[in-house]
Parts: C-alpha cells; structure tokens; sequence
C-alpha cells in the first residue's frame, strides 16, 4: 500500500486501539530515506526520532551509524516502558552536524507515540509496540533521497554519502533492518 492509505490505516488501528487502553505506541521501521519521518510527520502525534539515541562518534566503532551497537537502544526500551505507564522522559538530542550528543529535553506521554528511525521493529521492541509498521523503498530511491537529504541537512558531499551508502549503510540494511520486516502489521512502499 501507498504513504497515504498506509496512514489512514494506521490512524483506523490506533483509534480503535485507544477505545481500549491509554497510550498507544507506533513503530516506524525501514531503509534510510525510505519515508519513515515523512510517514510519522503525516500521521500527525508525538514523535520520538531513533537518531536521537545515538551515541555519538566518540562512543562508535568505525563510524558504522547503520549497526544497532551505534545506538542506545536499551536506553530507548526503558525510555518506551515509562511512557507506557504515563511518564515523562529526558530524551537525549542528537546533533547530526557535530555528530554528538548536545543534550537532553523533556518528553511527556501522549495517547499516541510515533517511534520511527531504522531499527524500530528490532526485536528489542517487539512486545512494545502497539502498531509496527514497515516503510519500504527500493534502493536506488534510498540513496537518491540520502543523497539529496545529507547535502542539505548534514553539510556532507555526495560522493561521501555514496561511499558511506555503499559501505556501511545498504550492508547493515541487508543484514539488520529488512529481515525486521516480517514484525510489521503494515508494510508501505514509497
């Protein structure tokens, strides 16, 4: 299904979702670039961005940021569990320019949470998420959207980012993030 009747879906799932219990959580998981903040954007709730959960590159082996090591991912798991019961969260805030962490900021409950960022479906998560959702795009989409995306948020050159994608990130894709997509309840291409 497309971006726009994946969203209506989801919302369906979370209203009836919300008749039942008082804080639903959304997983967004899928590729780089694949259209997962555009999704969690247009669904319009709370949203938690994975990237946040970086550790850092001083606090990285080899500057691989697609491996699951790269992230604080038991820290997002306590962090998931006390939103659950109603409770607020210091979030940390990464910084994608000076690739560091820069801080912290408070993050309240809502009905609905909206985590999205590559490892979301991990299993890691698997008994957490209410709504798991897979936004799945081809390769060469990706790495046109990465591309365009990393010129103009992150300062970074393009031949860099393909290099990068090549190496690092459509490996640990192949490896980390697509067999995470047998969790889905939804699966969208963009």
């Amino acid at each position: 299904m497309d971006i726009d009747t994946g969203a209506k879906k989801i919302k369906s799932i979370v209203n009836q979702l919300l008749k039942n219990q008082g804080i639903v959580l959304v997983g967004i998981a899928g590729g780089t670039s694949s259209g997962k903040t555009y999704l969690a954007r247009k669904l319009n709730y709370s949203i938690i961005s994975i990237d946040d959960y970086y550790k850092g590159r001083n606090n990285m082996v080899n500057d691989n940021y697609d491996h699951p090591h790269a992230l604080e991912l038991n820290l997002l798991k306590k962090h998931l569990l006390l939103l659950k019961q109603n409770k607020s969260i210091k979030k940390p805030i990464y910084d994608f320019t000076t690739h560091l962490r820069k801080g912290y900021e408070t993050f309240r409950p809502s009905k609905v949470i909206v985590v999205e960022g590559i490892f979301a479906l991990s299993n890691i998560f698997n008994a957490i998420f209410d709504v798991k959702v897979f936004v799945d795009a081809p390769r060469k989409t990706r790495l046109a959207r990465r591309i365009e995306r990393d010129e103009r948020e992150r300062g970074r050159i393009g031949n860099s980012v393909i290099e990068m994608f090549n190496s690092t990130v459509e490996p640990m894709h192949i490896k980390y993030v697509l067999p995470a997509k047998e969790h889905a309840d939804i699966v969208i291409r963009n």
